[in-house]
Protein backbone atom coordinates (compact mmCIF):
# COMPACT_ATOMS: atom_id res chain seq x y z
CA UNK A 1 0.00 0.00 0.00
CA UNK A 2 2.83 2.29 1.01
CA UNK A 3 4.11 1.93 -2.41
CA UNK A 4 1.24 2.34 -4.34
CA UNK A 5 0.59 5.96 -2.61
CA UNK A 6 4.26 6.57 -2.91
CA UNK A 7 3.78 6.12 -6.77
CA UNK A 8 0.91 9.11 -6.49
CA UNK A 9 2.64 11.74 -4.25
CA UNK A 10 6.37 11.42 -5.20
CA UNK A 11 8.38 9.29 -2.45
CA UNK A 12 11.38 11.55 -3.20
CA UNK A 13 9.74 14.60 -2.01
CA UNK A 14 10.84 15.64 1.87
CA UNK A 15 7.33 16.30 2.94
CA UNK A 16 6.22 12.24 1.81
CA UNK A 17 9.54 11.45 3.43
CA UNK A 18 8.70 12.96 7.02
CA UNK A 19 5.00 11.87 7.00
CA UNK A 20 5.57 8.20 6.03
CA UNK A 21 8.46 8.51 8.68
CA UNK A 22 6.38 9.55 11.27
CA UNK A 23 3.19 7.41 10.52
CA UNK A 24 5.89 4.07 10.65
CA UNK A 25 6.93 6.12 14.27
CA UNK A 26 3.42 5.90 15.31
CA UNK A 27 2.56 2.13 14.26
CA UNK A 28 5.43 1.55 16.61
CA UNK A 29 4.37 3.52 19.59
CA UNK A 30 0.63 2.05 19.09
CA UNK A 31 2.84 -1.11 19.58
CA UNK A 32 4.62 -0.02 22.35
CA UNK A 33 1.40 1.39 23.94
CA UNK A 34 -0.75 -1.74 23.59
CA UNK A 35 2.38 -3.72 25.42
CA UNK A 36 2.77 -1.48 27.73
CA UNK A 37 -0.83 -1.04 29.12
CA UNK A 38 -1.26 -4.82 28.84
CA UNK A 39 -3.64 -4.67 26.36
CA UNK A 40 -1.33 -7.09 24.60
CA UNK A 41 -0.33 -9.78 27.10
CA UNK A 42 4.21 -9.26 27.11
CA UNK A 43 4.62 -12.76 28.94
CA UNK A 44 2.29 -14.66 27.47
CA UNK A 45 2.47 -15.22 23.64
CA UNK A 46 -0.44 -17.77 23.89
CA UNK A 47 -2.84 -15.35 24.34
CA UNK A 48 -4.91 -14.27 21.44
CA UNK A 49 -4.76 -10.73 22.23
CA UNK A 50 -1.43 -10.53 21.57
CA UNK A 51 -2.26 -10.59 17.73
CA UNK A 52 -3.63 -6.83 18.44
CA UNK A 53 -0.05 -5.29 17.71
CA UNK A 54 0.95 -7.26 14.91
CA UNK A 55 -1.18 -5.14 11.71
CA UNK A 56 0.66 -1.84 12.83
CA UNK A 57 4.25 -3.52 12.84
CA UNK A 58 3.07 -4.95 9.70
CA UNK A 59 2.34 -1.86 8.47
CA UNK A 60 5.57 -0.25 9.89
CA UNK A 61 7.52 -2.85 8.22
CA UNK A 62 5.62 -2.89 4.82
CA UNK A 63 6.36 1.10 4.41
CA UNK A 64 9.92 0.59 5.57
CA UNK A 65 10.84 -1.87 2.59
CA UNK A 66 8.81 0.45 0.34
CA UNK A 67 10.46 3.27 1.26
CA UNK A 68 14.03 1.54 0.81
CA UNK A 69 13.13 0.11 -2.68
CA UNK A 70 11.30 3.38 -3.72
CA UNK A 71 14.54 5.46 -3.11
CA UNK A 72 16.99 2.83 -4.87
CA UNK A 73 18.56 0.96 -2.12
CA UNK A 74 17.35 -2.70 -3.98
CA UNK A 75 20.02 -4.29 -2.13
CA UNK A 76 19.33 -3.49 1.26
CA UNK A 77 16.76 -5.62 3.33
CA UNK A 78 15.04 -3.74 5.81
CA UNK A 79 13.44 -6.58 7.70
CA UNK A 80 15.38 -10.16 6.76
CA UNK A 81 18.57 -10.63 5.95
CA UNK A 82 17.64 -14.26 3.66
CA UNK A 83 17.90 -11.82 0.17
CA UNK A 84 20.96 -10.32 1.06
CA UNK A 85 22.69 -13.63 1.90
CA UNK A 86 21.81 -14.84 -1.39
CA UNK A 87 22.98 -11.78 -2.96
CA UNK A 88 26.16 -11.67 -1.34
CA UNK A 89 27.01 -15.48 -2.57
CA UNK A 90 26.11 -14.94 -5.74
CA UNK A 91 28.22 -11.39 -6.57
CA UNK A 92 29.93 -11.91 -9.24
CA UNK A 93 32.25 -8.86 -8.07
CA UNK A 94 32.18 -10.26 -4.05
CA UNK A 95 36.34 -9.67 -4.23
CA UNK A 96 36.24 -6.47 -6.03
CA UNK A 97 37.90 -3.47 -4.41
CA UNK A 98 34.98 -0.72 -5.35
CA UNK A 99 31.66 -2.78 -4.77
CA UNK A 100 29.24 -0.24 -3.24
CA UNK A 101 26.44 -2.69 -3.49
CA UNK A 102 28.54 -5.27 -1.84
CA UNK A 103 29.70 -2.95 0.74
CA UNK A 104 26.06 -1.84 2.09
CA UNK A 105 24.96 -5.94 2.30
CA UNK A 106 27.45 -6.41 4.38
CA UNK A 107 27.20 -3.20 6.72
CA UNK A 108 23.36 -3.91 6.54
CA UNK A 109 24.21 -7.70 7.86
CA UNK A 110 26.15 -6.32 10.70
CA UNK A 111 24.11 -3.94 11.54
CA UNK A 112 21.12 -6.56 11.51
CA UNK A 113 23.15 -8.76 14.11
CA UNK A 114 24.48 -5.64 16.10
CA UNK A 115 20.49 -4.40 16.66
CA UNK A 116 19.48 -8.39 17.50
CA UNK A 117 22.33 -8.34 19.78
CA UNK A 118 21.19 -4.51 21.45
CA UNK A 119 17.39 -5.97 21.37
CA UNK A 120 18.01 -9.00 23.55
CA UNK A 121 20.75 -7.13 25.30
CA UNK A 122 17.52 -4.57 26.63
CA UNK A 123 15.13 -7.37 27.23
CA UNK A 124 17.20 -9.09 29.41
CA UNK A 125 18.25 -6.16 31.32
CA UNK A 126 14.92 -4.89 31.69
CA UNK A 127 12.95 -8.14 31.41
CA UNK A 128 10.48 -6.67 29.04
CA UNK A 129 11.01 -6.30 25.57
CA UNK A 130 8.57 -2.62 25.76
CA UNK A 131 11.90 -1.06 25.81
CA UNK A 132 12.26 -2.19 22.41
CA UNK A 133 9.58 -0.72 21.26
CA UNK A 134 10.06 2.45 22.49
CA UNK A 135 13.06 2.77 21.33
CA UNK A 136 12.74 1.90 17.88
CA UNK A 137 9.55 4.21 17.89
CA UNK A 138 12.39 7.14 19.00
CA UNK A 139 14.46 6.14 16.87
CA UNK A 140 11.88 6.11 13.66
CA UNK A 141 11.01 9.46 14.81
CA UNK A 142 14.44 11.01 15.05
CA UNK A 143 15.04 9.46 11.32
CA UNK A 144 11.70 11.58 10.25
CA UNK A 145 12.71 14.92 11.77
CA UNK A 146 16.18 13.98 9.85
CA UNK A 147 14.37 14.10 6.68
CA UNK A 148 13.55 17.70 7.34
CA UNK A 149 17.30 18.46 7.50
CA UNK A 150 18.00 17.61 3.86
CA UNK A 151 17.91 21.16 1.85
CA UNK A 152 15.18 20.35 -0.89
CA UNK A 153 15.40 20.01 -4.52
CA UNK A 154 14.64 22.36 -6.79
CA UNK A 155 11.02 22.17 -8.19
CA UNK A 156 11.92 21.03 -12.59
Amino acid sequence: MAGRIYAIVGLKRRLTLVVSFLLQALCIFIAAILVQTDTVPEHNATDAFVLIAIPFLAAQSGAQVATAKGLGFTELPTTVLTSTYNDLASDTKLLAWDNPKRDRRVASVVLMILGGICGAWLCKGTETFTIVLWLGAAIKLVLALSWLLFPAEPEK
